[in-house]
């Protein structure tokens, strides 16, 4: 012990002297000043710097990023005129120029507030301040209330005056915005001015310009200044003299009382912009009919070279030259004997052959328009009365519909073809929905289906444990005498999965109805729709119904409040005895089949139902089962699917869905009480569950 103490002694004298020398290298400070006159410096610029920042004003954004970014309308037309020309000129040039331009403002002269005051328009201005200077007044206007500011150009004319406005609008969609701009026809005595009777197109630097320094007009007295003299002082405000072209543009301008011809609208190189002046104010429905004529052949002309051109990349790509029209896609080519696309025979008043269970079928009122909309374009071609014979009809996925048709025009018989291609897709815009709504599965309970029911109930537990947003809604459907005994075994099994999980958003509720003999199936939803929310899914479903997360997740994005209902054409299983396929999940022709006559899966949402619901005045809401008696419910032709396809109100979306199974269990057709439809269903549906023709004939005839 004593040796160990030596040891570490050289160790705590080295420190000791290594303390004592920094202590003595240290240069001790010393403060000369008494204590209580030391002042403290505190630094007061890093508090002002952050007040001033908190006080900065927030940035305020404007409301349209147009506004932001300075994105500006194209044109603003202004057309001065007089009262009682408005009807007349006014309402021809609205007629031939509004739909071109981005806004289009009357200004009318009127000497007295009262004096010919027609009926006030919204794009009508009076000016009652001097019918000699109006041009003046004009410019004064639109100075004070800054319209220039939004238009990137400006164009200033009287009512008299005919504007090709899809020749104007060409022009301006080929000039900078940032150039200045002083365009028209220029006056015979002095080239400098444009005439205000063809229109005077500024840009909105040029006419800001001029607006800016309009008081330099009026130095004289306004009584006696004429819309001359203000075209004189707006060539000197502008700084140049008018122009009749810039770059690939020209401003051209006809005068109708000199040089006015139809020749000079023959030129497609030099296209004519303004008219002017008119006498009638039919000239401008004339002039307009006329060049659209013109328009059309042109574009006839653009269709027909594209179309040549189309046929000789044809025929170099080495296509085939039977492709019609040009321009479409061609028609669909089977790869298999199950690929090919089914060709229906029609007439005016049946259709053969529409299914392979169907013979014969009547056109419904969507089958016949589109009969008429072909024999109307037959007409529109041969430029005669046709009379439909027969025809056939082929949907084709990839370019449309074609229809061959066999017709009566002018006594003889002729074959037409018509195609109707494929459009653009549109989207069309819906509201946002998310995968995190809840369901409400509602599960009609009958006392000869206990058996089923507990299975479903196993199955869905597998959902419960995965935690789906979802609530079983177990409806036991009791007859007024019948006792509840036999649904215990299936409220002690949901009471089992309830506790068990508990902690999992999945949940389990039962409630009871007594029902008459019939069962009515507009009342039993009334009463599950009365007592959920308005925002909550109801999905309908059978107990031998396989659900799984995909088909939940499915329903959520496809049930649109206010906007569609989804009604899934589910799998059915076949018999497995005659399949001989056991597995459940198997999807192939020899497992099952889509069964389009299923309607009893669907999912819409109450506030939805209950609003379709009351479009059906003669049956009354029920919302108690004391109401299922009523006369009412008896004796319904159709049930909820066809209600929700015939109100309008709601999109239904129907599409096969390979999540949902049904199992396959031979249904008694005969307790169905609820509406001939689901009967007449029922019988047709328990047909094909059987299985497919291939397994039915081997069972009757063993390989």
């Amino acid at each position: 012990m004593a040796r160990t103490s030596l040891r570490r002694l050289p160790l705590f004298v080295g420190l000791l002297l290594g303390a004592s020398a920094a202590l003595l290298l240290v240069t001790p400070l010393h403060c000369e000043a008494p204590p209580e006159n030391i002042e403290p410096i505190i630094n007061l610029q890093t508090r002002y710097v952050g007040t001033r920042q908190a006080n900065q004003p927030a940035i305020i954004r404007p409301r349209f990023f147009s506004t932001e970014l300075e994105i500006k309308e194209k044109l603003l037309a202004v057309a001065l005129g007089e009262p009682h020309s408005l009807p007349t000129f006014g309402a021809a040039l609205n007629h031939t120029l509004g739909s071109h331009v981005t806004k289009l403002i009357f200004y009318v002269c009127a000497s007295s507030p009262t004096q010919d005051r027609v009926k006030l328009r919204p794009n009508v201005v009076h000016v009652s301040s001097g019918c000699n200077s109006l041009l003046y007044h004009v410019l004064s206007h639109l100075a004070a209330r800054q319209f220039v500011k939004d238009y990137d150009f400006v164009l200033i004319t009287r009512d008299s005056s005919f504007i090709r406005g899809e020749n104007l609008m060409s022009l301006v969609n080929h000039i900078s915005v940032a150039q200045e701009v002083y365009m028209g026809l220029p006056v015979s005595t002095d080239p400098r001015v444009c005439e205000l009777e063809a229109g005077i197109l500024f840009s909105r630097p040029t006419i800001e310009k001029v607006l800016a320094n309009l008081e330099q007009c009026a130095s004289t007295d306004l009584a006696s200044l004429g819309d001359e003299d203000v075209t004189d002082c707006i060539s000197q405000l502008a700084g140049f003299p008018c122009q009749t072209a810039l770059g690939q543009g020209r401003y051209l301008s006809v005068d109708a009382e000199r040089r006015f011809s139809s020749a000079l609208f023959n030129d497609s190189q030099s296209p004519i912009i303004s008219v002017a002046p008119l006498t009638s104010h039919t000239s401008f429905y004339r002039l307009n009919h006329y060049l659209d004529g013109q328009t059309s052949r042109k574009v006839r002309r653009q269709l027909q070279g594209i179309s040549n051109a189309i046929a000789d990349v044809n025929s170099k790509c080495d296509m085939p030259d039977n492709v019609w029209p040009r321009g479409v896609r061609s028609h669909f080519k089977p790869k298999k004997r199950f690929d090919i696309i089914r060709t229906t025979y029609f007439n005016r008043t049946h259709v053969l052959w529409p299914e392979d269970s169907r013979v014969a079928l009547t056109l419904d009122d969507i089958s016949m328009k589109d009969v008429d909309e072909v024999v109307r374009a037959c007409e529109k071609l041969v430029q005669s009365t046709v009379e439909l014979v027969d025809g056939w009809k082929t949907v084709d996925p990839a370019a449309g519909v074609r229809y061959t048709v066999d017709a009566r025009i002018r006594g003889a018989m002729r074959r037409l073809e018509v195609v109707r291609p494929l459009s653009l897709t549109e989207l069309v815009a819906m509201p946002y929905v998310t995968e995190e709504a809840r369901i409400t599965l509602v599960l009609w309970v009958h006392m000869h289906e206990v058996e089923e029911v507990q299975t479903f109930l196993d199955h869905y537990a597998s959902l419960m444990k995965k935690g789906e947003r979802t609530t079983l809604l177990l409806v036991f459907l009791l007859q007024r005498n019948g006792s509840e005994k036999v649904f215990d075994p299936i409220r002690s099994a949901a009471e089992n999965y309830s506790k068990q999980f508990g902690k999992t958003p999945s949940r389990i509720a039962v409630i009871k109805i007594r029902c008459p003999k019939h069962l009515p199936e507009f009342g039993l939803v009334d009463i599950i729709a009365s007592k959920l929310k308005k925002n909550d899914i109801i999905l309908l479903i059978q107990p031998n119904v396989l659900l799984s997360a995909n088909f939940l997740n499915r329903v959520r994005m496809n049930t649109i409040r206010s906007e569609q209902a989804f009604l899934p054409i589910p799998f059915a299983m076949f018999n497995p005895r005659i399949s001989k396929i056991t597995q459940s999940m198997s999807l192939s022709k020899d497992a099952g089949f889509f069964d389009e006559d299923s309607v009893d899966i669907l999912s819409v949402y109450a506030g939805d139902y209950l609003e379709v619901r009351r479009t059906l005045a003669h049956i009354p809401l029920a919302t108690v089962s004391a109401d299922l008696d009523r006369e009412a419910y008896r004796n319904s032709t159709f049930g909820i699917a066809e209600l929700l396809l015939l109100c309008k109100q709601l999109h239904v979306m129907r599409a096969a869905d390979p999540e949902v199974r049904l199992k396959y269990v031979r249904r008694d057709c005969d307790r169905i009480s609820s509406n001939l439809r689901e009967i007449s269903h029922c019988y047709r549906s328990r047909k094909k569950k059987l299985g497919s023709k291939k397994q039915l004939a081997a069972l009757l005839a063993p390989p």
